[in-house]
């Protein structure tokens, strides 16, 4: 009987926190803050962070708490008082309109991005070098070889697996990582459509 009500005392948590991300995100403006429950919601919390999307999550009153994974996540423990709910999404919306609106290379074999990052190997991360200093830009061939094998005469065929490595390692962060037929490629934020 006691685990029914704390499910239902944490349902209603969850649409009361809801309701009041609305109102404040009505009245400020800003991106949308996912409200989650932490551990019950715990896949949609992982798709949640691997597309850099804003999020709160809810801790009930005997679990453990959660180690936030970036700068675009806080949690507070249930039960709260809504003047904590509503500063913890004044400062998740304040974070999250602040990150960089490119990706960033720390020079660490990390590519930062919406508050999260992903690690490359040393020549994904020579790769992603001319992708990130022209974010949104076609980058050709020759200077995507040049800069993983500099001085070097390498044919294009050989970007095919670094390519697909680091496609699939910035997809985790948020970003696309497009292929422009006979000419190079084009890294970009991803959209989520539908």
């Amino acid at each position: 009987m006691q685990l029914v009500e704390h499910e239902v005392l944490t349902d209603r948590s969850v649409a009361h926190i809801s309701l009041l991300e609305l109102e404040e995100r009505s009245a400020h403006g800003g991106p949308a803050i996912a409200i989650l429950r932490w551990p019950d919601h715990r896949n949609r919390i992982e798709e949640s962070r691997r597309a850099g999307e804003p999020r709160l999550l809810l801790v009930g009153p005997n679990d453990d708490p959660v180690v936030v994974a970036d700068d675009v996540e806080d949690w507070l423990r249930l039960p709260v008082d809504d003047r904590d709910v509503r500063m913890r999404l004044l400062r998740l919306r304040d974070r999250a309109t602040r990150l960089p609106r490119c990706p960033l290379l720390d020079g660490f074999g990390r590519l930062l991005f919406a508050g999260s990052w992903v690690g490359l190997s040393t020549i994904e991360e020579r790769l992603a070098r001319p992708l990130v200093d022209q974010f949104q830009r076609v980058v050709s061939y020759r200077e995507l070889l040049e800069a993983a094998w500099p001085g070097q005469h390498k044919d294009k065929i050989i970007l095919r697996p670094r390519i697909t490595g680091l496609r699939r390692r910035v997809t985790t962060i948020g970003l696309e990582l497009r292929s422009i037929r006979d000419v190079g490629h084009l890294l970009e934020a991803r959209t989520n459509v539908g």
